[in-house]
């Protein structure tokens, strides 16, 4: 594995990331400086799961634009803070299915796409509501496939492994 990025630094979300550390981890400057602050270091069973990355080979993600991972927009990391500092998706264009938004925590329930909802353990709630909007105009953009990756409904439309969306 040559790179590896998280949508954000919540557990359910690095859970095997020590298992990367020998990729090179594109991740957004703010949310490398959430990852090792010293209250996230405190909680040792979350900081296990991640805590190697910070020796690890890094591409930082400056400033608020999009981070193209190969530099040819077929991987194009996307910065929607909020949910945390440096909250990311997803953006790929595949050959057949057209472009798929991988939206990490953007949206936890099925109605809080619809209802704009922003859980009070957001880091900023303002950032959430504008990443929102900037997520919702790049899938009308793109006519984009937008997966909500803790709604089971979106989950299990995927293609079941060995299969893939391409």
């Amino acid at each position: 594995i040559e790179f590896v990025s998280f949508s954000h630094a919540h557990a359910d979300h690095t859970g095997n990331a020590n298992l990367f550390a020998g990729s090179t981890w594109i991740v957004d400057a703010d949310e490398r400086t959430y990852l090792f602050r010293p209250e996230a270091r405190a909680d040792a069973q979350s900081f296990g799961f991640y805590n190697q990355l910070e020796n690890a080979q890094t591409r930082p993600i400056e400033g608020e634009g999009d981070h193209d991972v190969f530099g040819d927009g077929s991987v194009v990391i996307v910065q929607t803070p909020g949910h945390t500092p440096g909250h990311a998706i997803l953006r790929v264009n595949l050959a057949n299915a057209g472009t798929v938004l991988l939206t990490g925590d953007m949206w936890h329930l099925a109605e809080s796409r619809e209802r704009r909802t922003v859980p009070r353990f957001n880091t900023n709630r303002a950032q959430t509501l504008a990443s929102m909007d900037k997520v919702e105009a790049l899938a009308r953009e793109t006519n984009a496939r937008v997966v909500r990756q803790h709604v089971a409904e979106d989950f299990n439309s995927l293609p079941r492994f060995p299969e893939a969306l391409n």
